[in-house]
């Protein structure tokens, strides 16, 4: 490998969790079909057939090693990439490729796609399904060409697999229903089966995908953050486990902060005032400088702009006479405690009462500081139950 260019082409550091194959033999009712397709790949004087897997899941798209050196696609570039393999905490760093090719219709040449593909040893090694005779007979009846859906018996390994970053530039957004389990999916390749049958009785093979990537230009492992990966991954399992899981702790949490609202509240002066619910640990800086800075850019649109300065005066004596806002001496304040909140306009000419309004923000924060909203409670999420919400839906 010529080190230049190993130096020189390093673009980015990405973070992925691999691609997990999960077969369940004999005794299955049902398979499933993913969507895919015979392609050719083509690279200057030299064209090759192949099998394209469409993945949705997946963040990026890969292209096999061996199909790559046979075209002797030349490498534009490599990047760097966190692996997170399924059911390990620990992610390993790999260094792929980037490669360039055009992908074609067989049938329609014309119809080409240049790809920029990450070379991957292997994309999958799990035994996709093919078509029966009766579903070959379903598509032949929709007047679909069998020949652009499926891999041919003989040859079922996955060569190139097409990601979320590439995806939807090959579909072309039509849908034909088979059936009431199987639908064929039109791309610029042909048409592309998807979902399950209750006819195969030999095998089920069920294959889960799923590619995370994050990308921070000009940057090194060293420099790179794991947590937030983690938190990210975090997320995305927790969607799986919605209405499964219950957190203690959270639910705890919220009750407390619930029942210090409650003893917290009170009315005076013809409104209701309650205390904020800071955390038990405070960790906030001044947020002055980026107040500050807010406020020139706004002092410079009011120079631009008489009429927004007008009603910006108004509401701000509005809430000083109401009692929203107050002036302030910070001299005798804990000057730890102090947070400077910038504030902006919101003009909605579209609203029939406030058409223009002031947002305070209470979420502003220098670099590697903490708002006012991070030292506070969020409480109990008082929005419908999302879970319940979608179970009244199917009913």
């Amino acid at each position: 490998m010529n080190s230049e260019l190993t130096q020189n082409k390093t673009e980015n550091l990405a973070v992925v969790s691999s691609i997990s194959n999960l077969d369940r033999m004999k005794g299955g009712t049902q398979s499933v079909f993913l969507q895919t397709c015979v392609v050719d790949l083509r690279f200057q004087n030299t064209w090759v057939e192949a099998n394209l897997l469409f993945d949705s899941g997946s963040m990026r798209s890969f292209i096999c090693k061996n199909l790559a050196e046979r075209l002797n696609l030349p490498v534009t570039r490599k990047e760097h990439l966190l692996v997170y393999t399924f059911g390990n905490r620990e992610p390993s760093e790999k260094i792929f490729d980037v490669v360039k090719v055009m992908i074609s219709n067989k049938k329609q040449p014309e119809k080409s796609v240049e790809c920029k593909l990450l070379v991957s040893d292997t994309i999958t090694n799990a035994v996709l399904p093919t078509p029966n005779l009766t579903i070959e007979r379903l598509i032949e009846t929709n007047h679909m060409a069998q020949s652009d859906l499926c891999l041919s018996q003989s040859n079922k390994e996955i060569h190139i697999l097409i990601g979320a970053d590439l995806y939807w530039h090959f579909h072309t957004g039509c849908i034909k229903k088979i059936n009431k389990n199987l639908f064929c999916v039109e791309t610029v390749f042909g048409w592309t089966l998807t979902g399950n049958n209750n006819l195969r009785k030999n095998m089920d093979s069920i294959v889960e995908n799923l590619c995370f990537c994050e990308h921070q230009s000009n940057c090194n492992s060293e420099s790179y953050s794991l947590e937030d990966i983690n938190s990210q991954m975090r997320k995305i399992w927790e969607i799986d486990n919605l209405g499964i899981t219950y957190n203690i702790e959270t639910e705890s949490s919220e009750e407390e902060t619930l029942k210090q609202f409650e003893r917290n509240i009170k009315f005076k002066n013809d409104r209701y005032e309650v205390k904020l619910p800071f955390k038990d640990e405070v960790n906030m800086t001044s947020n002055f400088n980026l107040a500050k800075n807010r406020l020139k850019g706004l002092a410079s649109r009011f120079r631009k702009d008489n009429s927004l300065y007008e009603n910006y005066t108004r509401v701000l004596d509005s809430q000083l006479t109401d009692g929203i806002i107050e002036s302030l001496n910070t001299e005798n304040l804990n000057q730890n405690l102090i947070y400077y909140m910038p504030h902006h306009p919101i003009i909605r000419n579209d609203k029939e009462t406030t058409k223009f309004r002031i947002v305070y923000d209470a979420s502003s924060k220098e670099k590697n500081c903490f708002s006012l909203n991070d030292n506070l409670q969020a409480g109990p999420n008082l929005n419908p139950n999302l879970l319940i919400l979608l179970l009244k839906f199917r009913k």
